[in-house]
């Protein structure tokens, strides 16, 4: 989970995740998961499946950045 740039709020919650091979989850499943769990203000925003996730929040926010 990460901080993604918001015009009026400053930053919003953002999360990129990678699946096991075996599991099928769509980004709108993994949000209602969230929102069962979390506080309306930590619930992310955005969920992007990524193939594998960078080592540190760097790397992450150049990998998302590019892209």
């Amino acid at each position: 989970m990460i901080g993604r740039p918001h015009p009026a709020l400053g930053e919003e919650p953002a999360a990129y995740v990678t699946l096991h091979a075996e599991r099928d989850i769509t980004p709108g499943e993994l949000r209602e998961l969230c929102a069962a769990d979390l506080t309306k203000v930590t619930v992310p925003v955005g969920i992007t499946i990524l193939a594998a996730l960078p080592m540190n929040k760097p790397a992450l926010r150049a990998q998302t950045t590019e892209a």
